[in-house]
């Protein structure tokens, strides 16, 4: 907040308003303590607003702005036990993965490949509501002021086409997550 910068490393902590970006050619990932995971592509930007988070409460909250490139993140406990919002330059997200590019914002459901569960949301900006409900649900939207429309169902190569680096960077740290027990961030 008062305009320092520093450069991450493993096991660096991040904290509440703080502007996290990544530069040509880098990626970032960062696991919350609720084991949400977020993984940033190159020359992204995304900023802290919010995170609140008990183990026992019902009332934790997470809040992010993308500012601009690609991320991709998993929810942690906190979409289970509280809300989650996305801001996007084209409007808001409950949960999931989206990515902005040339004003653009693209947004999918995906599937838990361990669980084979599949999440749902609404995506929300002037022009109206978007349910996503169904695995790889896909939607582009231009602007804040325009109709989302119906999320269509991606294949698997479109996916990975748009999402791919910071899909894989999000799924290597959830495993670790897994393989490690998960409890610290």
């Amino acid at each position: 907040t008062d305009g320092t910068r520093a450069d991450l490393s493993e096991g660096d902590p991040v904290y509440l308003g703080d502007v996290v970006s990544t530069v040509v050619g880098s990626d970032l990932g960062i696991l919350f303590v609720d084991d949400t995971v977020f993984s940033l592509s190159s020359n992204a930007c995304m900023v802290i607003d919010e995170l609140i988070y008990y183990r026992a409460s019902d009332a934790n909250s997470m809040g992010v702005s993308l500012i601009q490139g690609t991320f991709v993140f998993v929810t942690g406990k906190i979409a289970t036990s509280g809300g989650m919002d996305v801001e996007t330059p084209v409007g808001t997200i409950g949960i999931r993965q989206i990515a902005t590019l040339g004003g653009n914002t693209r947004i999918v459901n995906l599937i838990n490949t361990e669980t084979g569960e599949v999440g749902s949301f609404f995506f929300t900006n002037f022009g109206g509501v978007a349910e996503f409900s169904q695995a790889n649900h896909f939607l582009q939207v231009g602007s804040i002021n325009t109709l989302p429309g119906l999320p269509t169902v991606a294949s698997s190569q479109t996916i990975g086409s748009i999402f791919g680096r910071g899909l894989n960077n999000a799924i290597s740290i959830q495993q670790n997550i897994n393989r490690d027990g998960g409890d610290q961030p």
